[in-house]
């Protein structure tokens, strides 16, 4: 138990101090946060597992499942950290005092984001044959596991609005009541039109970040008992009805409302994520397993899918099939596997699946190489305000929180579906802003008569 508990010891200190070095509004610095709970849970609940059953054999076989990956885990944070110390190793803080003409600008972009993310939705259920919001809470187990022949990437639609009502949030400093309408609005549409269990999680997570990088000063005032009270609320009944859901076809009509079922679903729910049951567990399973019987490995599958992510199916039909879908056999306690579920085995597990050591030193050096050149380059004092919106885009859509998940699988696909739909809103701004110069001039002024 010692040697464990110093294992984990440095592997939060580790966390810790990435986030606080990196700032929890940049993207390797929210997701070391995000691995930090984890992890910190994973511990809290193993040792109330000891203390509970008096140091049962069953308790103490977890602790020494944890031993040997817990110091792989250590192994790939370093290589991380060293990765983001060789290109960015004093990083500007992703943060400013918006200007009267950067808010507007951001206004701009929120709208256009908005409208854009509600769009690709729209595109996505309707390429499923979905025409309705009952047809998609009714379909929405189906439709979750589903492989798009579009592509999923347009699915990232709902997050794409999400983010666009952040924007719009951000750029009303000081107005209140519209600040508030749009918050409202970014959580209606996290709970209706996305598939997560997590309910309006995302949303709660994706207001804070901007808050923090644009609106300190109404972050402050939000962060009190009563507001976070009610968005603890919010996030237990939006979870535990979603949860529902996702897992219960056809519950669209028959959805429990009781306080202890929500309760029940919601902390069903975050267990996947979080404590001696969640993610963690299922990567120390994962290089346990694998390290037992290297034919496991996947060898090169995780690179590969990691580089064809963003491809649709429509142009590449013979496309790989996710590679940690129905891979339970390797993280499941019980060994229980279902081909309908991706399973998360977290930044390291990510790199350690397709080769074991070799492949966390490589791919999470490299990961923290590249997160630190964007960052440097994208989020620096000097860069433009919508350079930093699309950095902020990128951590926050398909970005940070995946390094709890699935680490870079998707990050490729990220990063040129920011450049799309980022540019595409930049470019709306510029012309936006042209027309107001325009109208700001007047109409030109007849030439004088010759006398």
């Amino acid at each position: 138990m010692v040697a464990y508990t110093i294992i984990v010891a440095w592997n939060l200190a580790l966390l810790v101090g990435a986030a606080r070095w990196r700032g929890v509004t940049s993207y390797e610095g929210l997701g070391m946060a995000l691995l930090a709970l984890v992890v910190g849970t994973d511990y809290a609940g193993v040792c109330l597992s000891l203390a509970v059953t008096g140091g049962s054999a069953e308790a103490r076989a977890l602790v020494d499942l944890r031993i040997f990956p817990g110091l792989i885990h250590l192994l790939g944070l370093a290589c991380f950290g060293l990765g983001l110390l060789v290109v960015s190793p004093n990083p500007p803080k992703v943060r400013r005092v918006l200007t009267a003409e950067e808010a507007r600008m951001l206004r701009y972009a929120g709208g256009f984001l908005l409208c854009l993310g509600v769009g690709m939705k729209v595109i996505a259920l309707g390429s499923e044959g979905i025409t309705s919001l009952s047809d998609y809470f009714a379909n929405v187990y189906t439709y979750n596991v589903e492989q798009r022949k579009l592509g999923d990437f347009w699915d990232w639609g709902t997050e794409i609005a999400m983010f666009g009502c952040t924007l719009l949030v951000v750029g009303h400093e000081g107005h209140r009541v519209r600040q508030m309408l749009y918050a409202a609005l970014l959580a209606t549409l996290a709970f209706l039109l996305t598939s997560s269990r997590a309910g309006i999680a995302g949303a709660i997570l994706m207001l804070a970040v901007m808050l923090l990088a644009f609106n300190p000063r109404t972050a402050r005032s939000w962060l009190r008992p009563r507001f976070l009270g009610t968005l603890l609320v919010l996030l237990v009944a939006s979870s535990g009805v979603k949860s529902q859901l996702r897992y219960y076809p056809g519950a669209s009509t028959s959805v429990h409302t009781d306080w202890p079922r929500l309760v029940g679903e919601a902390l069903s729910t975050f267990g996947t994520r979080f404590g001696k049951t969640g993610v963690y567990s299922g990567y120390a399973n994962l290089v346990d397993r694998q390290m037992g019987d290297h034919s496991l490995f996947m060898h090169g599958r995780v690179i590969a899918y990691t580089l064809t992510a963003w491809v649709p199916h429509v142009i590449y039909p013979d496309k790989p099939v996710h590679p940690f879908r129905d891979i339970g056999y390797l993280v499941r306690d019980n060994f229980s596997s279902r081909f309908d579920t991706v399973y998360a085995p977290t930044l390291v597990g990510y790199a350690f699946a397709d080769f074991g050591i070799a492949s966390v030193v490589s791919y999470l050096f490299f990961g923290g190489l590249v997160l630190g050149l964007i960052r440097r380059f994208a989020a620096g004092a000097t860069a433009p305000i919508l350079l930093v919106m699309a950095y902020l885009h990128l951590t926050l859509i398909e970005g940070a929180s995946n390094l709890i998940h699935n680490g870079f699988l998707a990050f490729l696909a990220s990063c040129l579906f920011t450049t799309v739909s980022a540019g595409a809103a930049a470019t709306f701004v510029m012309v936006r802003r042209a027309f107001d110069a325009i109208a700001a001039a007047g109409p030109p002024r007849p030439a004088a008569a010759d006398e």
